[in-house]
């Protein structure tokens, strides 16, 4: 058996396929790398419905971008909106 089809060969090449996928994964939700999102990752991140996030939309409570037809959210500036309203 050649040194480039032994199993453990494989696997870690295999390991090193997911470590690769998995930054990847991780960059496309990293704020300071993309700084803005559309309305689905808000929805995910604040566990809310796409109305209550039109609702707030309306009542200017966080800022968005809109830019031809799609909407574009800033991950920081919405959470500095949304800690006014934090009740202690």
């Amino acid at each position: 058996m050649s040194k480039n089809l032994s199993v453990g060969n494989v696997a870690l090449a295999c390991l090193r396929l997911h470590a690769t996928m998995l930054k990847k994964a991780v960059q496309l939700y990293d704020a300071r790398r993309r700084p803005l999102v559309d309305r689905e990752v808000i929805q995910r991140r604040y566990r809310i419905s796409r109305r209550t996030l039109a609702n707030w939309m309306k009542a200017r409570r966080i800022p968005f971008y809109k830019i031809g037809g799609k909407l574009l959210f800033s991950i920081e500036k919405c959470d500095a909106a949304l800690e006014r309203f934090e009740i202690r």
